[in-house]
């Protein structure tokens, strides 16, 4: 539809990127298994994953800088397996469409 959906879900059901972190977009690459927001911007063309916008930085535990280092927000377009997702949401069904 031209839209993206802003969801809250457990960030638990997400498998973790086995890569670096730079360069394997598939998959969290945090640790953190808390209640987490992303945006879903689309999803690949076998529909197996969501390409979404995630907003925790890659180093959240270590970089007291963040934003401003140049580094910290290189693992914000990833992608997520879409039943897994389905099944974060299990708990909170938190969902927001807004128009682009």
């Amino acid at each position: 539809k031209g839209n993206l959906a802003m969801i809250v879900f457990n960030t638990g059901y997400i498998s973790k990127a086995t890569g670096d972190y730079t360069t394997d977009l598939f998959g969290k690459y945090y640790s953190s298994i808390v209640d987490h927001f992303i945006i879903i911007k689309g999803y690949s063309l076998n529909k197996k994953y969501f390409v979404i916008y995630d907003s925790i930085p890659s180093d959240w535990d270590t970089n007291k800088v963040r934003y401003s280092d140049g580094v910290t927000m290189l693992g914000a377009n990833r992608y997520y397996e879409v039943n897994e997702v389905y099944k974060g949401m299990t708990q909170t069904k938190s969902v927001i469409e807004i128009a682009r």
